[in-house]
C-alpha cells in the first residue's frame, strides 16, 4: 500500500491558528482543518469550513459524517508534568493540561487519550473490505512486477544509454508481458501509456524524477511525519494554542472557545438543534466540533479556571 502523509504546520505569531494535517497511511483523510478565530464576523482559519449549508445538509453531504453516536467517555491521564499551556478538545471534551503529546505505533495519544484515528470511526461500523479471486490477487502482483521492471530498466540504463535504445528495451520486455499488458505507446520523452489486457484499463507510467522510496524508506518516512506532527502540536500548545481533534477524523485550532460555549449549553430554553446552529455560527464555523459538543458536553470539563 502506498503511504502519503502531509504535514503544514502554520505560523504561531498572534492570531495564527494551528494547523497541521496528520501523517496518513494511504487512508482518506477527513480533516477539516478550521476553526473561527473571531465571533461570528466570518473571520476564520484558512479550511474546508460548513458555514455555507444547514446541519440537514451538512449530514447529506459530507464525507466525514458519522453515521451513529458521537457520545465517548474519556477518561484522561493526569500528568505530574508536561506542557502547561494551550488547551485540547477531543470528541467535545476539555482535556486540560498539563500535556503529554506521544505516538504509540499508529496511535497519537492525548494524556493517555486517543486521538487518531479516532475512536469513534473505529467504532462506526464500516463495510467489509472488497475479496479478490485468487487469480485476481495473482493478476494484480503480476502487473506489479512489470511495472516494477520496467521502471527498473529504465533507471538502471538511462545515465549510461542513449534514450532511444532504453526505450526499445522496455518495449521488448512489454512485447513478452502480453498475459498483463497490451499496446504499449510513449506519449513523451518520459512518459508510456499501457493498457490491462484483460480491462483495456489504461495506465501511465511516468519515468521522471527519482525513484519511489522502498517500503523501508515509506516507514522511515512515516516515523519522522509523525514526530513532526507531535512536534507542530507540541510547538502550538507552547504558544497557548486551542486545538481540537473531532469524532470525524479531522482537527482544527483557534482561541479558547469556553466561554461562548458555556453561554449557549447553558441558555435556558433553546432546542439541541438551535444549540447546534448557534456552536456551528458563533464558536466554530463547522458542524464536527458543534455537533462533539452537543454529545459530549460537561459543564466542569469545560468551566474557566478563576485567575
Amino acid at each position: 500500500m502506498r503511504i502519503f502523509f502531509l504535514i503544514f504546520v502554520a505560523s504561531f505569531a498572534a492570531h495564527t491558528a494551528w494547523a497541521a494535517q496528520p501523517p496518513d497511511k494511504g487512508m482518506r483523510s477527513d480533516s477539516t482543518d478550521t476553526m473561527a478565530q473571531a465571533e461570528v464576523s466570518g473571520d476564520h482559519a484558512e479550511g474546508r469550513s460548513s458555514s455555507g449549508m444547514g446541519l440537514k445538509r451538512f449530514l447529506e453531504l459530507s464525507e466525514s459524517t458519522i453515521k451513529g453516536s458521537r457520545k465517548l467517555n474519556i477518561e484522561p491521564g493526569k500528568q505530574a508534568d508536561g506542557i502547561k499551556t494551550g488547551l485540547i478538545m477531543a470528541y467535545g471534551h476539555i482535556i486540560r493540561p498539563p500535556y503529554k503529546i506521544e505516538w504509540k505505533n499508529d496511535r497519537l495519544l492525548v494524556n493517555g487519550v486517543q486521538v487518531i484515528p479516532s475512536l469513534i470511526r473505529q467504532r462506526e461500523k464500516t463495510e467489509p473490505p472488497p475479496q479478490y479471486s485468487d487469480s485476481e490477487e495473482k493478476q494484480s502482483r503480476r502487473r506489479k512486477e512489470v511495472k516494477d521492471s520496467i521502471r527498473e530498466i529504465y533507471r538502471n540504463k538511462i545515465a549510461r544509454n542513449p534514450r532511444g535504445e532504453v526505450k526499445k528495451e522496455i518495449m521488448a520486455y512489454l512485447a513478452r508481458s502480453t498475459d498483463v499488458f497490451q499496446n504499449p505507446v510513449w506519449i513523451s520523452e518520459d512518459e508510456l501509456y499501457i493498457q490491462e489486457a484483460e480491462t483495456q484499463i489504461r495506465h501511465s507510467i511516468s519515468f521522471e524524477g527519482p525513484p519511489p522510496p522502498s517500503e523501508s524508506e515509506k516507514k522511515n518516512n512515516l516515523v519522522k511525519a509523525r514526530a513532526s506532527y507531535a512536534q507542530s502540536i507540541i510547538k502550538g500548545l507552547q504558544q497557548g494554542a486551542f486545538i481540537m481533534f473531532y469524532s470525524s477524523g479531522g482537527n482544527g485550532s483557534g482561541r479558547d472557545p469556553r466561554q461562548r460555549v458555556n453561554k449557549i449549553m447553558q441558555e435556558p430554553g433553546l432546542s439541541r438543534d438551535q444549540r447546534i446552529e448557534l456552536l456551528k455560527e458563533k464558536v466554530f464555523r463547522n458542524y464536527d466540533p458543534a455537533l462533539d459538543v452537543i454529545e459530549n458536553y460537561n459543564q466542569d470539563e469545560w468551566k474557566q479556571e478563576t485567575k
